[in-house]
Order: structure tokens, then sequence, then C-alpha cells
């Protein structure tokens, strides 16, 4: 899907956010393609809290899309809470249960990407968790993957022996 290969893509999310990764799965290398293993972006305020996830690869439209929509509610939340930290986080709470609300009356959208209501039922109540505490949610009950150190297993050539 390579989303944030899209000059829009990665414009915005330079503009309102600080990328980083970690890898908390493993997949093979098999003659030289990846094989296995999934991605989630997690969408957290400064202190790590999560705001938005999209689980799973998406296309650069709906990554755009979920960004913008992370970046506009945290701004709405902002400003209702002024200021008041238990307030932000249940806006935020709510504006995911709203979504998945309607998600639910407007079945068979294809506006939303396949795991945005399993995200939304997890943040309606995770939401503004620190991802240190939510990430293992998301990566394994709905990614369905398995959280691990484990090296990237690559094949290597048969060599000759002697």
């Amino acid at each position: 899907m390579n989303a944030l290969a899209k000059p829009e893509v990665g414009e915005f999310i330079n503009r309102y956010f600080v990328s980083s990764f970690q890898r908390v799965g493993t997949f093979k290398i098999n003659n030289g393609q990846k094989q296995g293993g999934n991605v989630a972006a997690y969408f957290c305020a400064p202190d790590g809290r999560v705001l938005h996830v999209i689980a799973g690869p998406v296309n650069d439209k709906v990554f755009l899309e979920e960004a913008e929509w992370a970046v506009t509610k945290a701004q709405e939340a902002i400003g209702e809470a002024k200021g008041d930290a238990a307030t932000f986080r249940k806006l935020i709470r709510k504006y995911h249960a709203e979504r998945l609300e309607t998600a639910q009356e407007q079945r068979g959208s294809k506006n939303r990407q396949p795991n945005s209501n399993k995200v939304d039922k997890v943040l309606v109540s995770g939401a503004t968790k620190k991802i240190e505490d939510l990430y293992r949610t998301i990566f394994e009950d709905i990614l369905g993957e398995t959280v691990t150190t484990k090296p990237v297993q690559a094949d290597t050539p048969f060599r000759n022996r002697k």
C-alpha cells in the first residue's frame, strides 16, 4: 500500500506529528521478499497517550483521512476541554464512540479501513492510554499477530561445502 511514500501524506504527517517506529513482530525474508508481519500507525499526544490508530496497511487516501480525523478531533477536544486533561480524555473516547455508532448505522460503507470498527471499540475505553499499554492489544487482538522480540528471519543462499 505504501501510503507514507505519497508526498501529500508525508507533508501532513511532518506538519502535525513526530514519526518513529518500533518493530514488535517478526517476519521472514524469502528470496528477497517479505513474508508475514503487519503494521499499525499510532497517533499520540506528546506524552505518548494514544488518540487514534490505523491497524493494518491502508492506501494513501485512507491514511490521510484517518490522520486528518485524528488531528481534527484532538484540536476539538483541546478547545472544548480548556486545559482539563480528564475532559480531554473523555472527549477523545466519545469521538471514537460516535465513529463506531455512525459506522454501524452506515453498514457496508467502503470509506473506512477494514479494522476501523475494532479499533474504535478498543479506543472507546482505551483512548488516551499510553502506547506501551495499548500496542499489544492492537497488534495481537486486532491484527492477529504475536508480539515478539525475535529477529527477522532471512533465508540464506546454499553455500558449497568443501
